[in-house]
């Protein structure tokens, strides 16, 4: 005759004091390593385990996010040492008086020499800004993501000419 395998079912601890949650995990999910459930919460809230991340000599001291878009970018980055704590972008230099964006076109400009002049509004404002017979020199990409992500790039690649 057979036994038929019954996976186990763990319950996940809340709170400080170490209570149980009346739901239990559902079956085949990993066991609990610390009294923690390890999922993090959707609004900031302290939570048992800052403690022990403080702790922990972290590699880096900051996290940053970087939104690169075809039509525009942003970034965000976080302290490690308050993680729950989000710094973003919220006014790029250029673009309309009086409105703030949290992006900025994805565009770039270089110099005639083929050189990093500027990005975002600046590079847009910039470009158009110069006189036509001087911008021709000038290169301006605007919408250039998907090219980027079409070719083949290493580190010890140089750029093309």
């Amino acid at each position: 005759m057979s036994t038929l395998a019954v996976p186990t079912i763990h319950t996940l601890k809340i709170g400080t004091n170490g209570e149980r949650s009346r739901t239990p995990s559902p079956p085949g999910s990993p066991g609990l390593h610390s009294d923690s459930c390890n999922i993090a919460p959707l609004t900031p809230s302290q939570s048992p385990r800052n403690d022990i991340r403080r702790r922990e000599a972290a590699p880096f001291g900051v996290v940053v996010a970087i939104d690169f878009g075809t039509t525009s970018s942003g970034y965000a980055f976080s302290f490690v040492s308050d993680p729950e704590t989000l710094h973003m972008m919220r006014k790029w230099e250029g673009g309309d008086p009086g409105v703030a964006h949290q992006k900025t076109p994805t565009s770039l400009l270089l110099t005639p020499e083929g050189s990093f002049h500027s990005f975002g509004y600046t590079a847009r404002d910039y470009y158009h800004d110069l006189d036509p017979e001087e911008a021709r020199e000038w290169l301006y990409f605007e919408k250039f993501k998907m090219k980027i992500h079409s070719s083949s790039v290493s580190r010890s690649q140089d750029p093309p000419d």
